[in-house]
């Protein structure tokens, strides 16, 4: 399985709509994205004490694929593509150039593959209510 951490920052102001459109996108993949194996999509919970304190601007995604393959079609999917298009300006953006050289705008991400060591998932943490 490929496993990753992703993080993507939340315009001030955009927090409300973010969330709704992330728990959309969520849902399409779910349904259109059977190898996508676990989406979830998390922001902070600043009632627990932490450090450095957290903001309602970061959002943090950790994702399951059956294979890299699997990855790279919900990248380029339309889900994801779509979601960016119509949802992107919720984001921080950050320029830059695609493969092709072409200038590119894209919501700011840090992305991280992880191998897993150990560890677990409970069956009923896969039902579990937000």
């Amino acid at each position: 399985m490929i496993t990753l951490i992703a993080k993507w920052y939340v315009k001030e102001g955009k927090h409300a709509a973010a969330v709704a459109a992330l728990q959309a996108l969520a849902s399409e993949v779910l349904s259109t994205e059977p190898e996508t194996l676990m989406y979830l999509v998390h922001t902070p919970d600043a009632s627990h004490a932490s450090l450095p304190p957290p903001t309602d601007t970061e959002v943090l995604f950790v994702e399951g694929y059956a294979s890299m393959e699997a990855f790279l079609a919900h990248l380029n999917g339309p889900a994801f593509t779509n979601f960016v298009k119509q949802h992107g300006d919720l984001f921080v953006y950050a320029t830059g150039t695609t493969a092709g050289g072409e200038a590119a705008s894209i919501p700011f991400v840090e992305v991280e593959f992880l191998h897993r060591r150990a560890g677990f998932v409970r069956e009923q943490a896969a039902g579990a209510e937000l």
